[in-house]
């Protein structure tokens, strides 16, 4: 008896009663395709930290003790993000297709006393000087066990935010020799966001929505009353995007989650103030998995927009 598995589903070849039950190459395809978009976890943002360096005017170059120091927290601070960073870029987790978000993000500034040309390859070169610093913080992890990530995963996770922050001066008008450097000019930034795996698994969002149909009352298998309450709690067990799109498809035999939350949320008292709840409830969602907002209110209902 062969098998293989895809979260946690396991696909059999059984011989019963003489009788062989195989799939056709289509309904394979198929089945591995429903099973992909069955719930799984994100990869999302939950914090971040920012480091600041001030370059001395003209200069490119960190000293190596703070160098070292820059090195050693930010290993500390990506501590709690390496096992999502594991599972979903060679673990596990690869199979969903979820992108791990560039989280790392760099930027620079030069003051305005050099000539154009000049102020851009120094900040380039502290652009270089900042990702040799992350590069020595990966690299270097002793959580890799003595491996070392290659330049091309690291430069995967980078996002320059902007190519350099230059000093506006009109120097059509003005003599930019005679501009006075400020500090903060000069100021280069590298912020680290801290990750983290989220979403319900496929047995946690069937709770949640058996919960929400609870919450009808005698709608539901003829017992108990009505219960926004219920029905917006439930609702607000929705952790990531996929969470929603995953509920969307357990309540379409309700019409969905839209008219479901519509449906229920209409009946009894305090009907705005329940639904107003639900569409930060799954707004609050969609923002975890860094995408905008995907509900609101319009003619006094519910309205779910963008879901995929």
């Amino acid at each position: 008896m062969g098998f293989f598995i895809l979260q946690d589903i396991y696909f059999k070849k059984y011989i019963m009663a003489k009788k062989i039950i195989r799939l056709t190459e289509s309904e394979l395809v198929s089945l591995i395709k429903r099973t992909i978009n069955e719930a799984h976890p994100e990869p999302v943002i939950k914090d971040e930290r920012v480091y600041s360096i001030n370059f001395p005017e003209g200069q490119f170059r960190i000293p190596t003790q703070t160098r070292e120091e820059i090195v050693r927290m930010i290993q500390d601070d990506l501590e709690d993000s390496l096992p999502t960073l594991e599972y979903f870029v060679s673990g596990m987790g690869k199979q969903y297709g979820q992108p791990i978000p560039k989280f790392i993000k760099l930027s620079v500034g030069t003051s305005s006393t050099g000539t154009q040309e000049v102020n851009a390859r120094l900040s380039q070169n502290r652009l270089n000087e900042l990702k040799g610093i992350v590069k020595q913080a990966l690299q270097t992890s002793s959580t890799f066990q003595g491996k070392k990530l290659s330049p091309e995963t690291i430069e995967r996770f980078i996002q320059v935010v902007t190519d350099y922050r230059p000093t506006s001066v009109d120097r059509d008008f003005y003599d930019y020799k005679t501009s006075k450097p400020e500090d903060e000019e000069r100021d280069a930034y590298i912020t680290i966001d801290i990750l983290e795996t989220k979403g319900l698994s496929s047995t946690d969002i069937d709770s949640a929505s058996d919960t929400m149909r609870s919450g009808r009352g005698w709608y539901f298998m003829g017992m108990g009353d009505l219960d926004p309450k219920k029905i917006v709690d439930a609702l607000r067990r929705v952790e990531t995007y996929t969470d929603i799109t995953d509920m969307e498809r357990e309540l379409r035999n309700e019409g969905g989650l839209e008219n479901f939350l519509n449906s229920e949320l209409s009946k009894g008292g305090d009907e705005m103030y329940w639904k107003k709840a639900a569409v930060s409830a799954l707004n609050k969602a969609a923002n975890t998995s860094g995408r905008n907002n995907v509900a609101t209110i319009r003619n006094n209902q519910i309205v779910i927009y963008g879901i995929e």
